[in-house]
């Protein structure tokens, strides 16, 4: 029976893996835009080698993250997607994400099955059914699968009360990617299950992973420019409103916007009211689960990119909760009735998978911004600035172009913190709002601006400017540059 049950569970696991593969060659294009700047920062890290590690970043001058202040701050996943993206770039960086995928995929399965949950595939296949987003980022080809992984493993440890082994798991998730505090939540909530129930102070939930966060601090190659670009990173997040426009991503859902903070609360009470009946006592592993599990819900509230992890863990805790409750209802079902349940989740996910598939299939090409890249490595010097109007142009033409370097790029809040009323003219400049722009590059210390073909308003004001002309145009973009004294474009 037990090597029935052992057989079953591998048979899931490749199953997972399966979906994480078919999800992710559904396109021939990497899962996100970002992914385009971590292929390509990947596999030149793997040329470097260690001796050239950590390596120079000069491509962001004007920004947070010039040269003198670059810090990786998912400097591990680097490195771990290094090998892949080195053997062929977008290949490789597609079945690294694969992998890493489904290792997040079989990740919560196995948490599910050590908390004893009887239908384990089950929850997570209503989890699929319920969350296309989910699906679809975890192949993204960034640090979200692998950093979910590593919150699941601290979440394990946690319920175990096997709090020494934080400070290494903190240590490594500090080096992976700098949402460290996340893993002090999950310490947090255990040490707050402790104090309601036990009534005394689980200092060491907290002290662990606190100390292992400051050894991967200052235990890095980035010392001590990571500290400083950790404070300014996540004062840039809270301050994301109208006057910074950031991914789509950063902003919450819909509902979540039309219902406000009052509706998070409400659908907490719901939850817990419902969680509660089907309890006969306060459990300090149970309460730990609905407590991580309500502070994703608010994260995810107020951000949709937070999905990756408020799915699992709202999951976990509301599958702990209602297992026993929901296994006792399903004995008393008929057996139509459980496979009509059992064909709704198979439809779900189906469903589910398919809206992942269009997501990633909306992503750009990598043959994007290759001509553009391709001039701009020809006739701008080494070094040179490119101004773009868009932001998140920054990582194609990083893939096709590491001669020159970007006025910004990966996230608007870089150049913002830097230079306030460089960002807003930046803006201004990109809307069409200001007059013959090319009085304004030497602010950016920039001769060209590469544009899409949707800023028309910009495009207007560049072909009316005497001291600019067209350079290059094809289908993905055209270039403006400075006239050089009557000089025609090439």
């Amino acid at each position: 029976m037990a090597g029935r049950q052992r057989w079953r569970h591998v048979a899931m696991v490749g199953l997972l893996g399966g979906l994480s593969v078919a999800l992710q060659f559904s396109t021939s294009a990497l899962g996100s835009i970002d992914g385009y700047f971590h292929a390509r920062y990947a596999a030149m890290l793997w040329q470097g080698g260690v001796s050239e590690f950590p390596p120079a970043f000069p491509w962001l001058p004007l920004t947070i993250r010039s040269a003198d202040r670059y810090y990786d701050h998912h400097m591990l996943f680097h490195v771990l997607l290094a090998p892949f993206a080195a053997v062929e770039v977008i290949q490789g960086t597609k079945w690294a994400s694969a992998l890493f995928g489904a290792l997040a995929f079989a990740a919560v399965y196995v948490v599910l099955v050590r908390r004893g949950i009887a239908r384990a595939g089950w929850w997570l296949a209503a989890m699929f059914a319920v969350a296309p987003d989910f699906l679809f980022r975890m192949q993204m080809p960034r640090v979200q699968a692998l950093s979910l992984v590593v919150l699941l493993a601290a979440l394990e440890l946690v319920l175990a009360r096997r709090l020494v082994w934080l400070l290494p798991l903190a240590v490594v998730y500090t080096w992976l990617y700098d949402a460290f505090p996340l893993l002090l939540a999950i310490a947090a909530a255990l040490a707050a299950a402790v104090a309601v129930i036990e009534r005394r102070v689980e200092w060491r939930a907290l002290a662990y992973p606190a100390l292992g966060i400051a050894v991967g601090l200052i235990v890095n190659p980035y010392f001590p420019n990571d500290i400083w670009f950790v404070a300014h990173h996540y004062w840039g997040k809270a301050e994301i409103g109208e006057a910074m426009n950031v991914g789509s991503e950063w902003y919450p859902y819909p509902v979540a916007q039309w219902l406000g903070w009052a509706g998070a609360a409400a659908v907490l009470m719901a939850v817990a009211v419902l969680v509660w009946r089907t309890r006969r006592e306060l459990e300090l592993k149970w309460l730990t689960l609905i407590l991580v599990g309500a502070l994703f819900f608010f994260l995810v509230w107020r951000s949709r990119r937070f999905i990756e992890y408020a799915a699992p863990f709202v999951l976990i805790a509301v599958a702990a909760a209602l297992d026993p409750w929901l296994t006792q209802r399903l004995a008393h079902l008929r057996g139509n009735w459980r496979r009509l349940l059992a064909l709704l989740i198979v439809v779900g996910c189906g469903a589910s998978s398919a809206l992942a598939v269009v997501r990633l299939r909306q992503r750009p090409a990598p043959e994007r911004y290759a001509g553009g890249a391709a001039w701009l490595a020809a006739y701008t010097e080494a070094g040179a600035i490119v101004f773009t109007p868009d932001w998140d142009d920054f990582p194609l033409l990083f893939f096709h172009n590491q001669r020159n370097r970007y006025v910004l790029g990966l996230d608007p809040a870089y150049l913002a913190q830097q230079d306030p009323a460089l960002y807003r003219l930046w803006q201004q400049i990109g809307r069409g709002e200001v007059a013959q722009p090319s009085r304004w590059l030497e602010r950016f210390q920039s001769e060209v601006i590469v544009s899409d073909h949707s800023h028309q308003r910009l495009r207007a004001e560049l072909d009316a400017d005497t001291g600019m002309e067209r350079a290059y145009e094809d289908d993905d973009c055209v270039i403006f540059r400075r006239r050089r004294d009557g000089s025609p474009a090439r």
